[in-house]
C-alpha cells in the first residue's frame, strides 16, 4: 500500500514494543542510509536493534537471522527475492516493508496508485463527516425553534419530512464509515485497497512509494528527531541520486565523493558504520567547481557557485572528473549486446550497448549505464545500457547485469524475466557466465 502518514502511523502502532530486526539493501547508499534512520530512532530510545544486510546477489537465509518469533523485522529498500517477505512473516511477529522499487509492488501484489486514490477518498470522507458533525448542533437548535413556533400538526409533518431527507444521508454515512473501516483494516494488514490474487499475511505490512528513495521513506517512518542537520542534507543527496533526479547543487559531487570514502556498509563487518555516516562532513565530500566538462548523463547540469568555502572541500569534484574520464573511455569501447541473449531473442527486447567492468566503474555503474543508454539510442539501438560485473560474495560462475534506460524503456521486462528486478529505468539480475556469453554478438 501507499506509504501515507496515516498508513505509517497504523503500522508503527502495530509493531510497538516488539524487538526490532532491521534488514537493509546492501551494498547501497540508499539502503545503508535507510538503516541509519532506524539506528538513530532506536538508539535514542535505548532499544537494542539488530541489523542484517541483504545483498541482491546472495540468497537471504531466514535461519541465519536467528529469529525467536517475537520480533518486528524491517525490510528497508529491498523486499528480497520473490516469496521472501511472505515466508519471513511466518517466522516473526511482524514484517514491515519500506521500499520504492517497482518489482516490490509487483511481487507483493500491491497497487500503489490505487491505494493512493483510495486513501484520498478516505480523507475526503472523514472531512465530510467532520463537517456534518460540526453542523449538527446548529441544525438542532434551528429545528427546536421551528418546533416551538409551529402547531402539532405542522411539527409532525416537519419531522416526517426530516426523517425522509435524513434516511438516504444516514445510509450514505453508514456506507462511507464501513468503507473507511475496511480501508483502515486493509492498511493495517498491508493489503492493497484493490483486489489482489494472493492476499498478504495479516502480519506483513507493506509501505511503498516509488516517488521517494528507500532512505527517505525510512526517515519519514522512523522520524527526523535526533538526526543532525548535516546528515539530513546527506539524506537529500542520497535520494537525489537514487531517483536519478540530480536536482540538488553538488549532488553529483557528493555521490562521487561518498563512493570514494570506501565505507564498508555491512554493519556486522564494520560496527561503526553508522558513526561514520553521522560524522560525514558534507562540505568536505562535495566540491562545486566553477566549470566542468560534463558527460551528458541526463542533461547538462547547471553549475552553481557553492555556498560553502571550496577550500574546505576535499574529494567530490576531483573524483567526479576521474569518473567522467573512465566513463567516457568505457562508452567508447562498449559493444552492442543482444538483450537477454537467447531468452530475449523471441521476445523482441532488441540490442543495447554494454560492457563488462571492474574496479571503480562497478561503483559508478548507474552513471555509466545511463551514458551507455544514451549512446545506444544515438546508434539506433534500444535506449538501454548494460553494465556487467561481479561483486565479492557472489557465487562462482555468476555475473550481475545492471540495466539502465532512457526514453521510458522498461528494463524490468528483461530483469524480472531473468529473476531480478528494480525500477523501470534501473534494474538488475544475476545470470550464469555461460548465459551472458549468449548476449554477445558474433564479431563483437
Amino acid at each position: 500500500m501507499s506509504a501515507t502518514p496515516d498508513a505509517m502511523r497504523a503500522v508503527r502502532e502495530a509493531v510497538a514494543g516488539l524487538p526490532p530486526v532491521v534488514c537493509y539493501h546492501h551494498p547501497c547508499h540508499d539502503g545503508v542510509f535507510a538503516a541509519l534512520a532506524a539506528h538513530v530512532h532506536f538508539s535514542r530510545r535505548g532499544v537494542a536493534a539488530r541489523f542484517w544486510p541483504l545483498a541482491v546477489f546472495r540468497e537471504p537465509s531466514i535461519a541465519a537471522m536467528g529469529l525467536r518469533g517475537d520480533e518486528a523485522v524491517y525490510l528497508l529498500d529491498y523486499t528480497g527475492p520473490k516469496g521472501f517477505a511472505r515466508e519471513l512473516a511466518g517466522h516473526c511477529a511482524r514484517v514491515v516493508v519500506l521500499d520504492h522499487h517497482k518489482t516490490a509492488a509487483d511481487q507483493l501484489g500491491v497497487d500503489v496508485g490505487q491505494s493512493d486514490h483510495r486513501h484520498q477518498q478516505q480523507q475526503q470522507q472523514q472531512q465530510q463527516q467532520q463537517q456534518q458533525q460540526q453542523k449538527a448542533p446548529q441544525q438542532l437548535q434551528q429545528q427546536e425553534r421551528l418546533e416551538q413556533q409551529q402547531q402539532q400538526q405542522g411539527k409532525q409533518q416537519q419531522e416526517e419530512e426530516q426523517k425522509q431527507q435524513q434516511a438516504p444521508q444516514q445510509q450514505q454515512q453508514l456506507s462511507e464509515q464501513q468503507e473507511g473501516e475496511e480501508v483502515q483494516q486493509q492498511q493495517l494488514q498491508g493489503v492493497s485497497a484493490g483486489p489482489v490474487a494472493d492476499p498478504l499475511p495479516p502480519n506483513l505490512h507493506v509501505l511503498l512509494d516509488i516517488g521517494r528513495s528507500g532512505a527517505e521513506l525510512a526517515l519519514d517512518y522512523f522520524g527526523r528527531e535526533g538526526v543532525p542537520q548535516a546528515t539530513l542534507r546527506a539524506f537529500g543527496y542520497v535520494q537525489d541520486a537514487d531517483l536519478w533526479a540530480w536536482q540538488l547543487p553538488g549532488s553529483r559531487e557528493f555521490h562521487a565523493g561518498l563512493s570514494a570514502e570506501g565505507l564498508e556498509y555491512d554493519v556486522n563487518g564494520n560496527p561503526r558504520v553508522f558513526e561514520a555516516l553521522l560524522a560525514l562532513d558534507v562540505d568536505r565530500v562535495v566540491e562545486r567547481p566553477a566549470s566542468s566538462e560534463w558527460i551528458d548523463l541526463k542533461s547538462p547540469p547547471q553549475v552553481s557557485t557553492p555556498a560553502h568555502d571550496p577550500a574546505l572541500c576535499l574529494k567530490g569534484a576531483a573524483v567526479l572528473r576521474e569518473q567522467q574520464r573512465q566513463i567516457a573511455a568505457a562508452v567508447a569501447s562498449a559493444a552492442p549486446l543482444s538483450l537477454g541473449g537467447a531468452a530475449g531473442a523471441g521476445r523482441g527486447w532488441g540490442r543495447g550497448l554494454g560492457c563488462v567492468v571492474s574496479g571503480d566503474l562497478v561503483g559508478w555503474r548507474s552513471a555509466l549505464g545511463n551514458a551507455l543508454a544514451r549512446r545506444s539510442a544515438e546508434l539506433g539501438l534500444e535506449p538501454v545500457g548494460v553494465v556487467a560485473y561481479t561483486e565479492d560474495g557472489m557465487a562462482p560462475g555468476k555475473i550481475k547485469v545492471s540495466l539502465r534506460s532512457v526514453a521510458e524503456w522498461d528494463t524490468t521486462r528483461v530483469t524480472e524475466a531473468l529473476g531480478g528486478g528494480g525500477h523501470r529505468a534501473a534494474s538488475a539480475c544475476i545470470v550464469a557466465d555461460a548465459d551472458f556469453e549468449g548476449w554477445r554478438l558474433r564479431g563483437s
